[in-house]
């Protein structure tokens, strides 16, 4: 797999993943709740639809996925990165396995700025490894023989992954969309069908984080065995874009269909206050002023994390329904490493080891 992903300076592969965000393309998004234009509504329940969705993405349990994912278009950073077949540079080499449980394992090399390898000997890849049980992030970097161990909060991001594309990952949910609305209370929630044959299911969710309520509209496509061809989310109170994920094609490894190249879409909300006003002026002002004063005349505007991202996932680059022991997922670090032991702690002090 070949993704080109526009890193910001001084963020690294790994930041994607304790954030558990996704990279943006500026994509246009719209997320209507009722049948609009050409598509009509159809008798079918949107619980439904959802379920024959869920029991298409039910059919991966376990996953392995390669990637090589490109530097920033940045000609001042990465001069002395690897290069792919193609001549770009190359921010990182990682593979992923994923198990339906709620496990990982990540393998990566990626590439650091000069100002942390006073660490790594002088290399410009760090190459380490880390796991995720659904109880401890255990880490250990190979280069620098540092390891660390801490609860784990919050499950892995889906990011660069197929499983992007099936619905896990998205924003403020820990569990996937297609499950999580197929469970939850739902608000207004319909079917409507295209002409070119696809089920898109439309309706709000309340997160259970307690973040924005979101407007979602799922498209579902029967000819592709029912997985989910394109995943849209809104903010429903400022109306803008939170999230676009759509699929350009699916294929069959080990007898399963899955996503093989898609495009990903995240945005944030900037408001913009009237009369030039500050956050500062703002944060100033009695909640009495703002709110009959100033609430009503903000303007929100989507606004895109970070640019294009597109992705492809070939064949052989993937693994489908492998077995693994549940002690792959759960790293031995060396005896001899220098670790850091968050393990019995929450308030993240570290431990004696």
């Amino acid at each position: 797999m070949t993704i080109s992903i526009g890193l910001s300076s001084g963020w690294t592969l790994s930041t994607f993943f304790r954030l558990n965000v996704l990279v943006v393309a500026a994509i246009g998004l719209c997320c209507p709740t009722v049948a609009t234009g050409s598509e009509i509504l159809t008798q079918q329940s949107p619980k439904e639809v959802l379920l024959r969705c869920r029991d298409a993405i039910d059919q991966v349990s376990t996953l392995k996925c390669s990637a090589v994912i490109l530097a920033p278009n940045d000609k001042d950073s990465h001069t002395d990165a690897e290069r792919d077949d193609r001549g770009r540079p190359v921010h990182a080499f990682t593979t992923y396995w994923w198990d339906r449980r709620g496990f990982w394992r990540v393998e990566s090399r990626e590439w650091q700025p000069a100002g942390v390898r006073h660490l790594m000997a002088g290399k410009n890849y760090d190459h380490y490894i880390y796991t995720l049980n659904g109880e401890f992030y255990r880490g250990y970097s190979m280069v620098t023989n540092r390891g660390r161990i801490r609860a784990m909060k919050r499950p892995a991001s889906a990011f660069a992954t197929p499983l992007m594309f099936m619905g896990y990952g998205i924003t403020d949910l820990d569990e996937n969309l297609i499950r999580f609305v197929m469970e939850s209370a739902v608000l207004d929630a319909t079917v409507t069908s295209s002409p070119e044959g696809y089920l898109k299911v439309s309706g709000e969710y309340d997160p259970p984080n307690g973040a924005y309520r979101r407007q979602f509209q799922i498209t579902v496509d029967p000819a592709q065995d029912f997985l989910p061809i394109q995943i849209q989310t809104r903010f429903k109170w400022s109306n803008t874009p939170d999230q676009d994920i759509t699929v350009k094609k699916t294929g069959i490894v080990s007898g399963i269909r899955v996503p093989l190249s898609g495009i990903a879409a995240a945005y944030a909300i900037r408001e913009i206050y009237p009369d030039g006003l500050t956050n500062a002026d703002v944060n100033a002002m009695s909640r009495e002023k703002y709110f009959a004063e100033i609430e009503p005349r903000i303007r929100r505007e989507a606004v895109p994390v970070s640019g294009p991202v597109e992705f492809e996932f070939p064949p052989a680059t993937l693994a489908v329904n492998e077995i693994y022991p549940e002690s792959f997922f759960n790293l031995t670090i060396p005896e001899t490493a220098d670790v850091v032991d968050y393990s019995s702690n929450t308030d993240t002090t570290p431990s004696e080891k």
